[in-house]
C-alpha cells in the first residue's frame, strides 16, 4: 500500500513539475500598470495599485501573468512606443487586451472609436494570432469624479464614464468579430459600483480620509483587488480555454469584501 501511494505521489509530482506554463500577458493602461516601485507605505494614500498586479493570484500555479500595461497608453502609443512588440516577443499563449482609456484624449494618443480605435483592435488581434496567442478583450474601467461639496460621486448621479462608453462598445463589438471572449468590465464594474454606493466605492480609490489627496480615477489595494477578482470571475464564465486555469476557491463575491483586502486597507 505504502508502494502504490509512494508512487501515486511521484507521479503527481512528476505531472506538476511537467505542466505547461501558460503565459498571460496584460495590454493596458494606468488602471492596470505596476505600481510597486513607487511607495514604500502600502498605506501611503498616494499609493496606487492596478489590477495586473492581482490577477495573477485567480489562476493556477502554472499561469505565469506578464504585465505589459503602461500608464497614459493608448492604442496608438502602446505600439508606437514599443510596448507592444515586447508583448509580442515575450510569445504568450493569451493576451488580455484592455487598451482605450486614453483613446479619447486628445493629440497623438487619439484615436476614433467607431474607426481608428477599432482597427487598432483588429491588429492587434491578428498579430496576437499570428504568434499563437489568444486574445481576451475587456472593456474599459470606471472612475469617480468630486462633487460640488468636494465629497467622491458618481459622474452626474451615475456611474458611468462617458467618455470611455464609445470605446467599450467597440470592444464589444470587435470581439465579437473574431468570436472571442470579451469581459465586459464597464458596464459589471457600474452595476456593482450602483449597488456599492459612493460612500462605500470611495474606498477603491486613491483619496485620503482627510482629503488631502485626491484621485478618484486610479484604485489603491482595495480596488485593485476587486477589479482583477471581477475579470478573473468573468473570465472563468467565458469558453476560453484559460477559464479553467482561474481558481475559482480565491474568487470573492462582489459584494464581499475579504478579511485580507480589510487589513490591507487599514
Amino acid at each position: 500500500m505504502k508502494k502504490i501511494l509512494l508512487s501515486t505521489l511521484i507521479l503527481a509530482s512528476a505531472f506538476i513539475l511537467n505542466a505547461k506554463e501558460i503565459k498571460v500577458a496584460l495590454a493596458c493602461s494606468s488602471a492596470c500598470d505596476g505600481y510597486r516601485q513607487n511607495y514604500n507605505q502600502d498605506n501611503d494614500p498616494r499609493r496606487v495599485w492596478g489590477w495586473g498586479e492581482f490577477l495573477g493570484s485567480y489562476f493556477s500555479d502554472n499561469v505565469k501573468v506578464l504585465n505589459f500595461a503602461r500608464s497614459g497608453r493608448s492604442t496608438v502609443t502602446f505600439r508606437s512606443q514599443g510596448y507592444w512588440k515586447q508583448l509580442l516577443d515575450s510569445k504568450p499563449d493569451y493576451v488580455i487586451m484592455a487598451l482605450g482609456a486614453n483613446d479619447s484624449k486628445k493629440g497623438p494618443k487619439y484615436t476614433d472609436p467607431k474607426t481608428t480605435y477599432k482597427e487598432n483592435l483588429r491588429r492587434f488581434y491578428r498579430e496576437a494570432e499570428a504568434i499563437g496567442a489568444k486574445t481576451i478583450f475587456v472593456t474599459l474601467n470606471q472612475s469617480l469624479v468630486r462633487n460640488k461639496k468636494g465629497l467622491p460621486a458618481f459622474n452626474k448621479g451615475k456611474v458611468w464614464r462617458k467618455d470611455r462608453a464609445p470605446y467599450s462598445q467597440s470592444v464589444i463589438e470587435v470581439a465579437k468579430e473574431f468570436n472571442a471572449p470579451c469581459i465586459d468590465l464597464f458596464n459589471i464594474q457600474a452595476k456593482v459600483m450602483e449597488e456599492l454606493g459612493e460612500a462605500e466605492c470611495a474606498k477603491w480609490y486613491c483619496i485620503s480620509r482627510n482629503g488631502d489627496h485626491w484621485d478618484p480615477s486610479h484604485t489603491n489595494i482595495m480596488g485593485a483587488q476587486f477589479l482583477a477578482n471581477i475579470i478573473a470571475t468573468e473570465l472563468a464564465k467565458t469558453d476560453s480555454p484559460l477559464a479553467k486555469e482561474v481558481n475559482k476557491a480565491r474568487l470573492f463575491k462582489y459584494k464581499l469584501v475579504p478579511k485580507t483586502v480589510e487589513r490591507a486597507k487599514k
